[in-house]
């Protein structure tokens, strides 16, 4: 299953910032239980997000609005340019809520921008609701995001991806069809070989994440270059390790 992020219909309105956030929740603390965290695709990097303290009024159709009145007050101001959406939705409603995927953004995923100009899958257990840039496999699964973000990864969404071009780069459409069609090394959990492989890049993935979450709070620039040596370490552990898991040589793959 892979879902994908909310169109609001008028972002303005519904996108707000944390000192905005705040000032509505001072007026009613019942307001915080529809402001979620928010994501747009360009937020997502590799095994990283960079969040923008943005989030989003989560008023999904058929809620009460009356519930929660600092964010009916808030929303006032955007009535008239609300009604002018196209489809139909009370003013105050969210165009398209995706609910059907509201159980995606609550819980641990794999996150990924519609478009980049390579594989940049990350893990978030934050809750994150995302833009219609972003795409959700409701995974937990760190096995996965590791084949997805390694060389063999790369080498088949740049073959398969439709691509636009760019400057000094091309950039790759991240359709769900491209990923449904992605070959998984699936696991035998009955050969004790395939086993130690799969823990071994659970745990290099965990490593990643872990150095990426220190890279972004590294202040020194030393620091950050030490860093920055141990991610390019491990990225290579991984995709020897990918290339193993698929009977291939890095020679082989030629991106």
């Amino acid at each position: 299953k892979i879902g994908y992020g909310i169109k609001s219909g008028f972002d303005e309105a519904f996108i707000i910032d944390l000192k905005t956030k705040n000032e509505i929740v001072i007026k009613d603390k019942k307001s915080e239980e529809i402001i979620k965290p928010y994501l747009n695709g360009r937020d997502i990097k590799r095994y990283q997000i960079i969040p923008k303290n943005k989030f989003i009024i989560y008023t999904k159709h058929g809620i009460d609005i009356k519930k929660y009145p600092a964010i009916e007050e808030y929303l006032k101001k955007y009535k008239s340019r609300l009604l002018q959406r196209a489809t139909r939705q009370e003013w105050f409603e969210l165009q398209q809520p995706q609910y059907n995927y509201f159980d995606f953004f609550i819980n641990p995923k794999i996150i990924y921008p519609d478009i980049a100009s390579e594989p940049r899958f990350a893990y978030d257990e934050e809750s994150f609701f995302g833009a219609t840039t972003i795409f959700i496999i409701p995974m937990k699964d760190l096995y996965l995001l590791g084949l997805l973000n390694s060389k063999i990864g790369a080498l088949y969404f740049s073959n398969v991806c439709a691509a636009l071009e760019g400057k000094n780069e091309k950039y790759l459409r991240f359709k769900r069809q491209y990923l449904l069609g992605f070959p998984v090394r699936i696991i035998n959990f009955s050969d004790p070989i395939d086993v130690v492989h799969h823990d071994h890049l659970v745990t290099l993935v965990e490593q990643m994440l872990t150095l990426h979450n220190q890279s972004a709070a590294a202040k020194l620039p030393g620091e950050q270059e030490r860093i920055q040596r141990e991610i390019e370490m491990t990225d290579r552990q991984i995709d020897k390790l990918v290339y193993e898991l698929y009977g291939l040589s890095e020679e082989e793959i030629k991106i």
